[in-house]
């Protein structure tokens, strides 16, 4: 038996859990948070969602520690299992996601609850590229900007898409 830490801020340790070799729960509720880790451009949006496991009738909490440090309750208990994180400015975003059971709720049986996290890097883009033409498939690295300077033309910032 180990007992798992999710406690980032004011969350504190969430009970016993039982662990198999590979390190999964032992048919035990599971939660798991995707994306896990990211990295975006400031402004845009990242779909946060969880997915439980041994969880009867799952009812989804998210928390968000913005950049400044406070922590505020971007997705009260419901149905839903996933939100939209907006990073509006740049900086480091935790994100906490808590499910219970539905009958778990019902008791406000918090203690129960088990989590998962996720950090999402929001950062600037690192570079200004120029060229006279419109910019081609595979230049530059993601959040770089784009100036055609024949054109005056801003491109970007690149994404993962391109």
């Amino acid at each position: 038996m180990i007992k798992p830490m999710w406690a980032l801020g004011f969350m504190a340790a969430l009970g016993l859990v039982a662990v198999s070799a590979s390190g999964a729960a032992a048919g035990l509720p599971t939660l798991a948070v995707r994306p896990a880790d990211t990295s975006v451009i400031p402004g845009e949006a990242v779909v946060i969602t969880a997915t439980a496991n041994n969880v009867p009738s799952p009812e989804y909490q998210f928390w968000v520690e913005s950049p400044n440090g406070a922590w505020t309750d971007a997705q009260n208990y419901s149905n839903k299992d996933s939100f939209v994180l907006n990073t509006t400015v740049p900086g480091v975003y935790r994100v906490m996601a808590y499910v219970l059971p539905a009958a778990e709720l019902a008791k406000q049986a918090w203690s129960n609850a088990v989590g998962s996290g996720a950090v999402v890097d929001a950062q600037p883009p690192t570079q200004l590229l120029t060229g006279s033409t419109a910019p081609t498939v595979g230049m530059g690295n993601r959040g770089d900007m784009y100036l055609d300077t024949a054109t005056e033309q801003l491109y970007g910032p690149l994404t993962q898409a391109g």
